[in-house]
């Protein structure tokens, strides 16, 4: 039930932003009712704070303890980090893009992560610019896709 409603929340907050979305949208989502999601984690700041965590770690981990074949201070390992972060965290990065593009100051603190995370297997200046590559990637990724079916 807790991981059904973190993912429903996850995505609804990366598709309308958090501010559009409301309790009772990410219970339709989780099929559940709202009570069920303030049963768990009290209000909407308290989900988006658990929803925030996740995503921090669930990015943390992909620098940290995915075995990676080759040596991390090299672009291959780098370069395979991001792509598995783009692979298998895209609704993660599409929710964090949205919220740093609205100016949402919790987001601040995930990017952060992110760079730190990127950080030490590079210049902190080098982690950042692709950090933000990624991010603009994720936040374009369906206009992407309808120009690649073109």
């Amino acid at each position: 039930m807790y991981a059904r409603i973190l993912k429903a929340a996850l995505t609804l907050f990366a598709d309308r932003g958090v501010d559009a979305t409301s309790i009772r949208d990410i219970a339709k989502a989780a099929g559940i009712s709202p009570g069920v999601v303030q049963h768990h984690f009290g209000t909407k700041s308290g989900l988006r704070a658990e929803t925030d965590r996740r995503v921090r770690l669930s990015i943390e981990n992909t620098f940290t303890y995915l075995p990676g074949l080759v040596d991390p201070s090299t672009e291959e390992w780098m370069a395979s980090r991001f792509r598995a972060l783009a692979e298998d965290r895209r609704t993660a990065l599409r929710y964090l893009a949205r919220a740093l593009a609205e100016g949402d100051e919790h987001a601040s603190g995930v990017f952060d992560s992110l760079v730190a995370a990127a950080s030490r297997h590079r210049s902190e200046e080098d982690a950042r610019d692709q950090v933000i590559l990624l991010l603009g990637k994720a936040l374009m990724a369906p206009g992407l896709v309808t120009l690649e079916d073109r």
